[in-house]
């Protein structure tokens, strides 16, 4: 009755219906003659219960379309959820750093200020470690001097890695003191560290050996990286440098990210921002060496 091929949409139905509906109101035959009034009565009637048939039948497609759509968001969230719970999350936290001398207990701070450790002053420690170094370590340590602080106190042997690096903010050469760039507490173990770019890359290296060592890099299913914007090319003179030599430890794992002026990541069981950082987070799947 509303003139439609087998193929019409919605569309194509209120499109008909308002052509035919015109054809046929019993407006446009007042002055028609009995027969063409009664017809034209008619035909607006089949017309109309077409259209309300086709309305219901319509709304009922486009009801099982969005159930059927939901069912499948819902199915693909599921699986999402699955994957996440079937995952490990695990973290490498590169800071780019090479310890030097010994680490070393601190006896006397004052929030920032570091006053003693080991009962000596810092400024001298650092004299004793000044005459133990390369020529190449002596010009670091004049401008890429950090202090590294063991964040896990239960440790008993800190590794490279295990320490938070912080600046060095400046120095009373009268007491021999050293403001950090963090709080101080007397009694945590810290040590002092160098960076620059072969020191930084021997870290990662370090790191990422350490992980597949611990893991297995085959359980990687993808990593996210987040590198300080002073790394790759500025640093090491080539880009991706991280990046490459994440593969070439961990393989052909998946790998996406993005350059930082700050970077979030866990040492010694708590998160910290850092800088000059390259922290992966890595997707390994349960079971495989928890």
């Amino acid at each position: 009755n509303l003139e439609l091929t087998r193929d019409a949409n919605w569309e194509d139905v209120k499109k008909s219906y308002r052509e035919l509906a015109q054809v046929w109101h019993p407006d446009k035959h007042q002055n028609a003659n009995e027969s063409l009034r009664e017809r034209a009565h008619k035909k607006l009637s089949e017309i109309n219960e077409s259209y309300h048939i086709l309305d219901s039948f319509f709304k009922e497609q486009l009801r099982i379309k969005i159930e059927q759509e939901e069912r499948e968001q819902r199915e693909k969230e599921s699986e999402s959820f699955k994957a996440a719970v079937n995952n490990q999350l695990d973290t490498i936290v590169a800071q780019g750093c090479r310890p030097i001398g010994e680490p070393m207990k601190i006896t006397k701070c004052n929030q920032t200020m570091l006053s003693e450790l080991n009962e000596k002053p810092p400024l001298e420690v650092l004299q004793e470690i000044y005459d133990s170094l390369n020529e190449n370590d002596r010009k670091l340590l004049q401008t890429s001097l950090f202090l590294g602080i063991e964040m896990d106190p239960l440790k008993e042997d800190p590794q490279q890695g295990d320490f938070l690096i912080r600046n060095l903010m400046g120095v009373d050469r009268d007491s021999g003191s050293i403001v950090i760039g963090a709080l101080l507490r007397e009694g945590q173990l810290v040590q002092f560290h160098l960076r620059d770019k072969i020191m930084s890359a021997e870290d990662l290296e370090l790191l990422l050996t350490r992980y597949d060592s611990e893991f297995d890099s085959d359980a990687a299913r993808g990593a996210l990286l987040f590198s300080c914007l002073g790394r790759g090319e500025y640093l090491y003179g080539k880009a991706n440098h991280d990046s490459d030599m994440f593969r070439d430890k961990m393989g052909d794992v998946p790998i996406g990210g993005f350059f930082c002026n700050g970077e979030i990541g866990p040492v010694g069981g708590t998160t910290f921002l850092h800088g000059y950082t390259s922290s992966f987070g890595i997707f390994r799947e349960v079971g495989s060496e928890d």
